[in-house]
């Protein structure tokens, strides 16, 4: 099923790679870092963000069709 093969690739990223990765130009090029930092602005570290952030999209993996 298409749901769960997402969902296991949703579910293998790890916090730690995606706050090591955005330092990489290349990684996730499109996404605006500088409004991403935003969170660290109102006290929420980026490490507790992005974990949030991947729990919502695990979430509803197959209907953002990644």
């Amino acid at each position: 099923m298409l749901g769960e093969g997402i969902w296991r690739k949703i579910a293998g990223v790890k916090v730690k790679s995606i706050t090591k990765r955005m330092k990489e130009k290349a990684f996730a090029a499109s996404v605006n870092r500088d409004t991403i930092r935003e969170c660290e602005k109102i006290g929420l570290p980026l490490e507790v963000f992005v974990e949030i952030s991947l729990g919502a999209m695990r979430g509803i993996a197959d209907r953002l069709g990644l």
